[in-house]
């Protein structure tokens, strides 16, 4: 008997739950924009993740207008993006994560314009400009600590 591939076992699993009704299951989206669409059709993300890097799939969540739930755990970077406001953070505990995707679902509407808010920290342009003015401050400040000497 062979092993099921990961997408064959989350399937088996919507279906013992009867939750095909309520989970789609989808290959990857070979144009950004229809991962943008369909993030958009959806009330909430869940990264069910111990370990992530930055988070670049919440922050597009959050964009979005999707609340983000996550598990709260040292070496999952996400948790850093995540506030009262945009999501909920999870024990590792199947039952807390129900709890939290079942808050999100209730609350996904009110939380909308929260999730959008905190991902605009993160626009590129947003992040030029800090850059920016954080060079110019130390370009200033290298200038005051060494004058030149004439």
């Amino acid at each position: 008997m062979s092993a099921k591939a990961p997408h064959e076992k989350i399937a088996s699993l919507i279906r013992e739950n009867r939750l095909e009704a309520h989970v789609e299951l989808h290959p990857f989206f070979q144009q950004y924009t229809d991962l943008i669409a369909q993030l958009k059709a959806s009330h909430v993300c869940v990264l069910p993740s111990v370990r992530e890097g930055f988070g670049i799939s919440a922050l597009e969540a959050l964009a979005c207008g999707l609340p983000v739930v996550t598990v709260d755990h040292p070496a999952n970077a996400i948790c850093d993006l995540i506030s009262d406001e945009n999501g909920f953070l999870s024990s590792l505990s199947a039952d807390d994560l129900a709890e939290k995707i079942r808050d999100a679902l209730m609350h996904h509407e009110k939380m909308r314009e929260a999730c959008i808010a905190a991902a605009a920290d993160y626009d590129w342009n947003h992040i030029a400009k800090e850059s920016a003015a954080y060079y110019q401050s130390v370009i200033a400040k290298t200038r005051s600590d060494n004058p030149r000497k004439s």
